[in-house]
């Protein structure tokens, strides 16, 4: 799949419902691929937060 196809992916996820703060691709490895958060919404979560818990939630 490519990074394109992610980003729209998550966009989607995003719209389904307002309470829907963001949405991430990881691979098996828990590597983060592509990660989408709605318009005016502030991440909840560091770069290095959502990337430890990318990697929690793969294994």
């Amino acid at each position: 799949m490519k990074s394109s196809a992610y980003k729209t992916l998550c966009q989607e996820i995003i719209k389904v419902d307002s309470s829907i703060r963001s949405a991430g691709i990881t691979n098996e490895d828990g590597i983060i691929l592509h990660i989408s958060h709605r318009k005016g919404m502030k991440p909840l979560l560091s770069s290095e937060e959502r990337a430890q818990y990318a990697i929690t939630a793969a294994t």
